[in-house]
């Protein structure tokens, strides 16, 4: 390395070195015959008189020169590029680079993305092909971190390469701390995919439309991958932040008020986070979940569809949907028809005169009851829940095995058994 060094950076004429060196007059350093600035640091190549044992004195290179030739050394031999550019290409611009080094830049990152691309696409690809015939949920996981390599291989290579592009140091610690940045963010990016992938496999083997048991799971998963989301984008952008000296000095301010500001930013979004915290809390507790029947207005009755931090999204049966805040869920009454189990009982009521004969209408409904296809033939039943000065109040209780059929059997028992009262001798027995 020293012999390289030395063919690279310095004329040395032996012959010109005296050869009985006069010790007092020469300085700590000795001869001095070469300074190379790397990355902010001076290293002195530098020879130094060495008395000998018969008495005469000898050039040897100095401690130091011993220590400064690896860096020396690793520098010069990336110049390669450097020495193979024009030289109207090497003139300095305003920024500090050279013309050579902004494309050189540009041209390393094309590079970076390509060869990334094509070994992540080529890496992936084998392990998912070797991975899918045996187990393709973990051939998915797989395939799911296809992209975040991608960018972490880039980076990699990218870093590796503006070495032989020779940047000020300056310009190195910008181009080191970007690196670091992106690392942080593949990390980031691999562990929600992962998460997302892991859940969402998990949720399609849940069957569909069963007891509270899977509809609760698939709940907690998605809640799950929304949590581990947030969580991780929070600790991304955290790392990433003190990359920078700026933010690491007036991080230590932040903490010797953070009482103060814990309180500003609570008072100041107080709501924001009592939504969040809600939606924890109801992702734990659960009064709903995905796929319940729920009805927060009367006759608004409606499928919860989707349940994010702050609010649900509940689909109404006319197709719209219906948005609440989770504040609300946790704190105001509702209707879960289905909290227990899919299978409920539906209501339908009609007003008759007093004098209308009951056997006859119970007969009817349940007769009714026994041709709809959505009855699950476990409850059938007429009862005279009320009665006034002009009228008697019938309620016909039928069950259904999926609560999302309930409102059809309803409609349906209800047109059957007013078509059946008006066609009683002559609807006289209707109020």
């Amino acid at each position: 390395m020293l012999l390289r060094v030395l063919e690279w950076r310095v004329e040395l004429d032996a012959d010109a070195l005296p050869d009985e060196p006069s010790l007092p007059n020469l300085g700590a350093d000795g001869v001095v015959i070469d300074v190379a600035e790397i990355a902010g640091e001076s290293h002195v190549l530098s020879l130094v008189p060495v008395r000998q044992p018969d008495g005469s004195s000898a050039w040897l290179f100095s401690r130091e020169t011993v220590a400064a030739v690896r860096p020396i050394h690793d520098a010069n031999e990336r110049r390669w590029l450097e020495e193979r550019v024009p030289e109207w290409m090497k003139r300095r611009t305003g920024t500090g680079l050279a013309l050579w080094q902004w494309l050189g830049l540009v041209a390393l990152a094309l590079v970076a993305y390509g060869a990334a691309r094509a070994v992540g696409a080529a890496v992936i690809g084998l392990v998912v092909r070797l991975l899918k015939p045996r187990n393709e949920q973990a051939a998915d996981m797989v395939g799911a971190v296809r992209r975040p390599l991608r960018l972490l291989l880039a980076a990699f290579a990218f870093e590796v390469g503006v070495g032989y592009l020779l940047l000020p140091a300056t310009a190195e610690r910008v181009v080191e701390r970007g690196a670091n940045i992106l690392y942080i963010a593949a990390g980031a990016w691999a562990v929600i995919a992962l998460v997302r992938v892991g859940t969402l496999a998990w949720e399609k083997v849940l069957p569909e439309d069963t007891g509270g048991l899977h509809r609760g799971l698939r709940t907690r998963l998605t809640m799950m991958r929304r949590i581990v989301t947030v969580l991780v984008g929070i600790v991304a952008v955290g790392l990433a932040l003190l990359q920078f000296e700026v933010v690491r000095s007036v991080g230590l301010s932040l903490l010797a008020s953070a009482g103060i500001l814990g309180v500003l930013v609570g008072f100041a979004a107080q709501r924001t986070l009592g939504g969040i915290i809600a939606g924890i809390e109801m992702s734990i507790t659960q009064p709903i979940r995905i796929g319940d029947m729920v009805e927060f207005e009367k006759g608004d009755l409606g499928v919860v569809e989707h349940i994010y931090f702050t609010y649900v999204v509940v689909r109404l049966r006319d197709d719209r949907r219906q948005i609440v805040p989770v504040t609300r869920v946790m704190a105001a009454p509702f209707i879960n028809w289905t909290r227990s189990g899919l299978d409920v009982l539906v209501r339908v009521e009609l007003l008759v005169d007093h004098a209308a004969p009951i056997d006859q209408m119970r007969a009817a409904f349940l007769g009714f009851c026994k041709e709809a296809k959505l009855w699950d033939k476990r409850i059938a039943r007429v009862d005279v829940v009320e009665t006034t000065d002009r009228a008697a109040r019938l309620v016909g209780i039928a069950s259904v095995r999926a609560a999302t059929d309930a409102y059809d059997l309803a409609c349906h028992l209800r047109e059957r058994w007013l078509v059946f009262v008006q066609q009683l001798e002559g609807g006289k027995y209707l109020v």
